[in-house]
């Protein structure tokens, strides 16, 4: 039988191949059990054997890698309304670049243009802005925070009743602001989310592109503060 760890690996994977491949839920877990069946003749995970469970969580890691790659849009085509919106995003909450004539500095140094024009430009300047966000606070914190039971993420406006100290390690600690309390963690962020933890507590640095998924699930989860220098 699997151990603990392993099965948390394989459901986690189920969760990355639902969102890479644009699926439900349940349709990603049919996936799985047919790649039990295939690699073992049965479709329960807790009966596969150390050696068939690491072989499902390679075959999960494939299909999503397939599935990532079907779905990502050409670098080359048109950058994103999307992109751009995180772009501006980050700009405010570095809070460092306050008129647009820096930030069309800061473009020209990273992509060599005024402003993304592609999704390659677009995912260039997200991946740079997120990392100098991280390089301005405590990330492990950050982190810590996400994974929290009852997370509550900072707001704009102080609420009479619900104001409070900012618990979860990110820039806006040790003030009063308005408690809220956040989404869920889906499997593949807290999966993510434990995987940076223990990169980070290892000394490593993150990629550019990690860096930039971390960011994005703590803005989904409502940081939109802009960060202390």
């Amino acid at each position: 039988m699997p151990t603990s760890t392993t099965l948390r690996a394989i459901w986690s994977r189920v969760g990355e191949l639902a969102k890479a491949a644009g699926l439900p839920r349940e349709d990603a877990e049919d996936a799985l059990c047919i790649i039990c069946r295939e690699i073992s003749g049965q479709t329960s995970t807790r009966k596969l054997s150390a050696r068939q469970a690491e072989a499902v969580c390679t075959r999960l890691r494939e299909q999503t890698q397939r599935a990532k790659a079907s779905r990502a849009p050409d670098p080359e085509g048109t950058v994103t309304r999307g992109q751009l919106a995180t772009v501006e995003h980050l700009f405010d909450d570095l809070a460092t670049f306050p008129q647009s004539k820096n930030r069309r500095g800061f473009a020209e140094t990273v992509i060599k243009k005024p402003w993304p024009q592609t999704v390659a430009e677009g995912r260039k300047m997200i991946e740079a802005l997120s990392a100098m966000f991280l390089r301005k606070i405590d990330a492990a914190g950050m982190v810590e925070g996400l994974l929290r039971p009852g997370f509550v993420r900072a707001g704009f406006k102080p609420a009479p009743t619900t104001t409070g100290p900012w618990t979860g390690g990110c820039p806006q600690a040790g003030r009063g602001v308005a408690r809220e309390r956040t989404p869920a963690l889906t499997d593949w962020e807290r999966g993510f989310l434990l995987d940076v933890k223990r990169k980070l507590a290892g000394g490593r640095k993150l990629k550019p592109g990690a860096a930039a998924k971390l960011v994005e699930i703590w803005r989904k989860k409502g940081g939109r503060s802009a960060v202390d220098d």
